[in-house]
């Protein structure tokens, strides 16, 4: 009886067991419910992206989740950063959006107003198809394919259950998508199909952040709509007219009507037209003697919406940009210069407008002109030897959409036609043109924003030029990495090789030239008496690599041979530093003035500045308007006195409300009986041609000098004569003394004009710290933000303050370090006056209580953002960027995180070992955008800032996490299956002792069967 229990036993148990057994390895191997729907591979670049749709019953949380294409060769994975949204989670039945460029395609469709978001960064998606992928926070596949061609719009899938990637399962739209929505081919269950998805529409811009809340709610405040480039085209214009005026015609390319809330046109000195009204679709509009002044052989026409958006650009003639071969023709009076087709752009030029002699204001436009009535130049046909690659630029110093191109050389007498040919790279990406015409012994660079073909940094690249039956004609790659800078370019040897001095639309430049360092100082602008101060050179560069030898002058007499040495001054004063640096061969050197202050006397406690005398620099003459363009105006500082009078802070303005002001931003001294003349080129500062003032303020922000002038003359200068009164010349001298040549027509006498030395305070402006920017240099200003640096740590007079969410800040300056205690993530209330020091915007504070301690409170860490996304605006902000080092100098690192890469710069006295950033490691690292004249660079403030990971992990606590939930899926799964097979074994055995007669006789029976 006990044995028939126990068998009974084992049996009912086994039972409840093995059911587990298959529950439990599926727990271990299945992946989240989380497909990919849509592959939008046929936008253009920065505006790819794909669909992910949640098809299980639980939320999936995609915190640290990466996608990746094949072109991670070179970026293993894409992060994923939330762009909209309230988290990383997919609700059951969501739909989320990973796109190549967040913004642009937020701006795109306005149908994703509460769809989440999410921001990657890719190369291209090829729309040939390629493999791709999502991986979950372990490292786990989630999803991997290859997705079928879909060239012309996007790839749905109608089942996102089956796993079946062939057309049973795919299929490309016959035009647009349904981003964001259920796909119209097979709708998951219990939802409807969508409307089929317009093409982009403008997208209403939040007086928020560009996060959005998800799909799970929406409550957006629209203040300015935003529309998408090329909605509306510069259409036509006339910059050089017979009689009348200069004029410039619009056209929408859209179906809704466009309203012109606070758009503008700018020329090229931004010289902005403010336009009004509406425009219907397909419609024109014409700007009638627009602000300024198109220059007849060459000028720039930008077109922004009310958020500041350029929608169009045009330059034309000989206006000097990367590429003047992409230029529209120039056109002399009485032509205008007009889109062959209207409201066709193919973002270049040279392609899309043509001189006309039958100018269409208003209208479509017709273009006649010589070419059109005398017949064309025999084409050559597409051969080899008719069109040859010469160049091309893969990695161009700053953005590669902007700088990048491909260049082609005819070598015959005859116009070659590009319609028979067309350009392909690694990728399978083509351009080809119908209109392109490349002129005889032309060598023609056609740039990125035209081919719309990104070339690879690294990794490798292939460019192809290919004939009308897309044989290759001719194939030149390179491997390896390319160069920043550098372009591949063919030698008269016909062999290819790297030069860094690129050419575009001339003939090749190997000649490598010794160039000079760059020597640079990092150092406080002041600084008290027997203070030590650091004069960090580790700036400094050299084109070559060449090692670098550094030789300082101090000023006082003292000198140093260090990198960054460290000095004290024992009398008050202004000093002008001296750097000298070089490479063995060639020497660059840089002065910066420090102003040494004195200490607090030891009587009555009292101390502050010495004063620094600024009454011997003047102005003493400036021309408002010079013939020609307003480019040429300038004004004119002397130094009057007799001693050097330090340049750097000082501000140069016009009338109050007028042009932004100009801070000198360069460590010079103006020598007794020195002029020095600053053009509007690079002041921006726009004189009046009717009535203004010049003024000159000091470093402190108060007033040295105030002249007004009105009855402006062409051509004449107002200069100060040597009794001291103003009068205007015709004779202008920049640069030299005055000479003062009574006018042939003397206008009626200028008002009273005077100089004044009157020190009188700017009014006080409140504003938001996001709106700090938008001030000019010299005004008073009034804001709050959250500690995010200290005092001592970035610099010993400076601290940072950033808003709540970290995107905005500004550094704080104190001349005399009068710093309240302060904690990280204060909440402190400033005031003090704009400044800019070194390129980056301050504010100066002057007494201890503009600093104000409103509250404690926590500071809020920056989420990941790519690096091609840091702009100006960054500047001051707390961020934080992941990436590989791929450059280690001393106390510079340089990280890329595959969209671009950025200096990291360790600050003297941070405390960052030289070992924590090491070449080839993987790191987050999070620090304070600072501006310099080389660009954007990071600041870390202590090795806390720093996070390095091995290159092949992800963050520790996330790998962690999981492992031990691996670790735990695979124990319970080998117990159930051990104890299951132990079970089954032993209630064999027992069968078998008791029944082995029965046993035996069932083997017979099957043997002699």
């Amino acid at each position: 009886m006990k044995k028939y229990f126990l068998g009974g036993f084992l049996v009912s148990l086994l039972s409840v067991i093995t059911p587990l057994i298959p529950a439990a390895l599926a727990a271990e191997i299945a992946p989240p419910a989380i497909a990919i729907t849509e592959i939008g591979a046929y936008e253009r670049d920065n505006s790819e992206w794909i669909e992910i749709y949640n098809f299980g019953a639980a939320p999936v949380d995609m915190t640290i989740w990466t996608f990746w294409d094949t072109d991670a060769a070179r970026l293993a994975r894409h992060t994923l950063t939330l762009f909209q949204g309230d988290d990383f989670i997919i609700a059951p039945q969501e739909y989320a959006v990973i796109a190549e460029v967040a913004a642009t395609t937020r701006a795109q469709y306005q149908s994703l107003a509460g769809v989440t978001i999410f921001d990657s960064a890719w190369d291209t998606l090829k729309e040939t198809g390629e493999e791709i992928g999502l991986n979950d926070s372990a490292g786990t596949i989630v999803e991997r394919f290859t997705y079928l061609p879909a060239p012309d719009a996007s790839l749905e899938r109608r089942d996102p259950m089956l796993r079946d990637y062939t057309e049973a399962n795919w299929m490309e739209r016959e035009e647009g998508n349904s981003i964001g929505a259920a796909n119209t081919a097979s709708a998951p269950p219990g939802e409807d199909p969508p409307p089929e998805t317009p093409a982009p529409e403008p997208v209403p811009t939040a007086t928020s952040t560009p996060s959005a809340p998800s799909n799970k709610s929406l409550a957006p405040t629209v203040t300015v709509k935003q529309y998408a480039s090329g909605v509306m085209v510069i259409n036509e214009f006339v910059s050089d007219p017979a009689d009348g005026d200069e004029w410039v015609e619009l056209y929408n390319n859209s179906t809704e009507i466009i309203e012109f809330t606070k758009w503008t046109l700018e020329d090229g000195n931004e010289t902005a037209t403010a336009l009004s009204g509406t425009l219907a679709p397909h419609q024109f509009s014409v700007i009638e003697k627009p602000k300024g002044q198109l220059n007849n052989t060459g000028d720039l026409i930008v077109l922004m919406d009310g958020t500041g958006k350029t929608i169009d650009r045009v330059a034309y003639g000989d206006w000097t940009d990367e590429f003047v071969n992409d230029n529209a023709p120039a056109a002399k009076d009485p032509l205008s210069i007009a889109r062959i087709q209207d409201g066709r752009d193919s973002n270049n030029d040279a392609l899309d407008f043509a001189s006309t002699e039958t100018p269409t204001k208003g209208g479509p436009n017709v273009i006649t002109n010589e070419t059109t009535r005398t017949a064309p130049l025999p084409l050559q046909p597409a051969t080899s030897s008719t069109l040859t690659i010469t160049e091309f630029l893969p990695n161009p110093i700053g953005p590669d959409a902007e700088g990048e191109f491909i260049e082609l050389y005819n070598p015959t007498a005859q116009p070659v036609s590009f319609r028979d040919f067309a350009l392909q790279d690694k990728s399978g990406k083509t351009f080809s043109s119908t209109t392109l015409t490349i002129p005889p012994f032309t060598h023609f660079a056609i740039s990125r924003t035209s081919t719309n073909i990104a070339l690879n940094n690294s990794g490798g690249e292939t460019v192809t030029l290919l004939d009308q039956d897309d044989r290759a004609l001719e194939t030149v790659s390179f491997t390896g990495s390319a160069a920043e800078g550098a372009s591949y370019a063919r030698t008269n040897q016909h062999t290819w090789r790297w030069t860094n001095k690129p050419t575009p639309g001339a003939p090749n430049n190997f000649t490598i030239v010794n160039n000079s360092p760059i020597a640079v100082i990092d150092a406080e602008d002041e600084a008290l008496v027997n203070t030590d101060v650091l004069f960090d050179a580790s700036d400094s560069s050299d084109t070559e690599n060449d090692p670098l030898t550094f030789h300082w002058d101090f000023g006082d007499g003292e000198e140093s041979t260090a990198q960054s040495p460290r000095h004290s001054y024992e009398t008050p004063g202004a000093f002008t530093v001296v750097l000298s640096v070089s490479d063995g061969a060639l020497i660059s050197k840089t002065a910066h003035v420090i102003r040494v202050l004195s200490a607090p006397s030891s009587e009555d406690g009292v101390g502050g500045p010495v004063p620094v005398d600024f009454s011997a620099l003047r102005i003493t003459e400036f021309m408002p308007n010079p013939e020609g363009s307003d480019d040429a105006e300038w004004i004119e500082l002397f130094n009057a006195g007799t001693e050097p009078v330090a340049l750097d802070g000082i501000k140069l303005d016009d009338e109050e409300g007028g042009s932004r002001g100009f801070t000198v931003n360069e460590d010079a001294a103006l020598e007794p009986g020195a002029y020095r003349v600053f053009g509007r080129q690079e002041t921006k500062i726009a004189l009046n041609n009717t009535s203004d003032e010049a003024r000159l303020f000091d470093p402190f922000d108060q007033l040295l000098a105030r002249i007004s002038y009105d009855d402006v003359t062409e051509s004449a200068s107002y200069a100060v004569d040597k009794n001291g009164a103003w009068r205007w010349t015709s004779t202008p001298t920049p640069g030299d003394p005055n000479i003062i040549t009574p006018l042939r027509e003397r206008a009626p006498a200028a008002r009273a004009s005077k100089t004044t030395t009157r020190r009188t305070a700017k009014p006080l402006k409140t504003v938001p710290l996001e709106s700090v920017r938008d001030l000019d240099i010299g005004d008073r200003v009034q804001t709050t933000g959250v500690v995010a640096v200290l005092p001592g740590i970035l610099g010993l007079q400076i601290f940072y303050i950033v808003t709540p969410s970290t995107t905005a800040g500004v550094q704080i300056y104190s001349y005399d370090k009068a710093f309240p205690a302060l904690r990280i993530g204060d909440r402190v209330e400033i005031t003090g006056a704009l400044s800019q020091a070194h390129e980056e915007l301050r504010i100066k504070t002057q007494k201890a209580d503009d600093i104000r301690v409103l509250e404690p409170g926590a500071l809020t860490l920056p989420d990941t953002i790519p690096i091609n996304q840091l702009t100006d605006e960054h500047e001051g902000a707390l961020v934080k960027i992941a990436g590989a080092i791929t450059q280690r100098l001393q106390n510079k690192a340089y990280l890329d995180d595959g969209t671009d890469e950025l200096l990291v710069y360790i600050k003297e006295g941070v405390a960052i070992a030289r070992t924590a950033l090491m070449q080839d490691e993987h790191a987050e690292i999070t620090g304070i955008v600072s501006k310099t004249t080389s660009g954007l660079r990071l600041l870390p403030r202590g090795p806390e800032d720093i996070t390095i990971i091995p290159a092949s992990s992800v963050p520790n606590v996330s790998r962690d996490t999981a492992r031990q939930s691996t670790v735990s899926s695979n124990t319970l799964a080998s117990f159930l299956a051990a104890a299951a097979g132990t079970l089954a074994s032993l209630l064999v055995a027992l069968i078998a002792k008791q029944h082995t007669g029965t046993i035996k006789n069932l083997f017979a029976r099957f043997r002699d069967n």
